[in-house]
């Protein structure tokens, strides 16, 4: 709990303190502590995943210190409103790295959102044939109360390769990006030696993901 609900809640104490220790106004004080805790538990956001459970869920091949960063914009904010994005590097250590945004509902992607989904799709009857696995990469997954969550390459350039997943909970929108680094501007004497890997696959760590949102919020499942 946040320093500033600490200090709400303490003043409602000292409130319903001051109150008559009469029965009517004990049964107040109770009725007005539960609305409150309710309403911290009804509003409260989710908060992002440490470094070190990214890190347990990605179980890098070889030990790293995975670091944390908040982002300050980029696309990641273009993208739509932006609760909150974090990044996670291990840059001399691995070329892979992780953001996880939360987003206001409804608000990822904007007007574009069902035109990507469609793709997505599109995405999967294209490869269903092809040689190799291309599943991790596009495909949908349905959850249990019918929620979709879509997995899709999301760039591909110079610098590196880039996949995404996402999805739409009850009060916000969760995006969970990875990008692979090719070192194409990395001199041949700085680039990694035996770079970790990640061993679990994208699906894999964006269901940790949801459980740690869903867990800290139980409203975010409904």
């Amino acid at each position: 709990m946040t320093r500033q609900s600490n200090s709400l809640l303490r003043g409602a104490f000292n409130a319903c303190s001051v109150l008559s220790a009469g029965p009517f106004f004990t049964f107040m004080k109770m009725h007005l502590l539960f609305f409150i805790l309710t309403a911290f538990t009804a509003f409260a956001q989710p908060s992002p995943p440490s470094a070190q459970m990214m890190m347990d869920w990605i179980a890098f091949s070889k030990p790293v210190h995975l670091s944390a960063e908040k982002s300050q914009g980029g696309d990641f904010a273009k993208w739509g409103e932006v609760v909150w994005v974090y990044g996670y590097f291990a840059k001399k250590q691995s070329l892979h790295c992780f953001f996880v945004g939360l987003y206001k509902a409804g608000t990822l992607f904007g007007k574009n959102r069902a035109e990507y989904e469609k793709k997505i799709e599109e995405g999967i009857e294209k490869t269903k044939d092809m040689q190799g696995d291309f599943s991790k990469h596009f495909r949908i997954e349905t959850r249990p109360d019918g929620r979709k969550v879509y997995f899709s390459p999301m760039g591909l350039g110079p610098g590196g390769v880039a996949f995404g997943a996402f999805t739409k909970l009850r009060d916000h929108d969760l995006l969970l990006f990875q990008f692979v680094s090719s070192e194409d501007d990395t001199p041949p004497d700085e680039e990694l030696k035996d770079p970790a890997q990640p061993t679990n696959e994208l699906p894999d760590i964006f269901r940790k993901l949801e459980q740690h949102i869903t867990k800290a919020n139980p409203n975010e499942a409904k």
